[in-house]
Parts: C-alpha cells; structure tokens; sequence
C-alpha cells in the first residue's frame, strides 16, 4: 500500500511547492494567478527529471543473483544431464537393405 500512495504522497507536496511557492489562494471561482500557472511547465520538468533520475538508478541498480553454492550445483546437474545424453551422440544406425 505504501509503494503506491506514498510516491503520490510525496510528489504532491513537491508540486505544490513548485507550483505555488507562496501559498497563494485562488479567487472566489476557484482560479489561481498567473504566477501560479506559469509555474506548471516548471514543474512538470522538475518532477520528470526527479522520475527519470529514481528511473535511472533503479535500472542501475538491477543485477542478477549469484549464489556459488548455486553454480556448482547447476554444474553437477548440467554433468549429469550430459551422461544421460551421450548415447544418442555415440550410437549409430545401421540399415541394411535386402533383395
């Protein structure tokens, strides 16, 4: 639950500041100044930049999982499974046509 409304959580106090920095209030009819909306193309950079960046680092930090014990077990059963297919590499088959 966290994972999900607690990014929204965050983000929402980070554009808002962006966006209206000295808390100004809208108008009767629920309009803001101008100040205010000029302010949005700025955010909208700032908070994809932010995204891109949390983006950047997570890819960065995506690495597979490397257990030795794990390796050398694969490697056994990889022997094994060699063994138990070496006869069709060994085998022949003869054909033998008669009149």
């Amino acid at each position: 639950m966290a994972g999900f409304g607690f990014g929204a959580f965050v983000f929402n106090f980070v554009a808002s500041a962006i966006v209206n920095p000295n808390h100004v209030e809208a108008d009767p009819n629920g309009y803001f100044p101008i100040d205010v909306a000029d302010n949005v193309p700025k955010m909208i950079r700032v908070l994809t930049l932010c995204w891109f960046t949390i983006s950047i680092l997570g890819i960065l930090l995506i690495f597979p999982y490397q257990d030795d014990n794990n390796k050398e077990r694969l490697g056994q059963e990889k022997f094994i499974e060699d063994q138990k297919t070496d006869w069709l590499v060994e085998s022949t088959i003869e054909i033998r046509i008669t009149d």
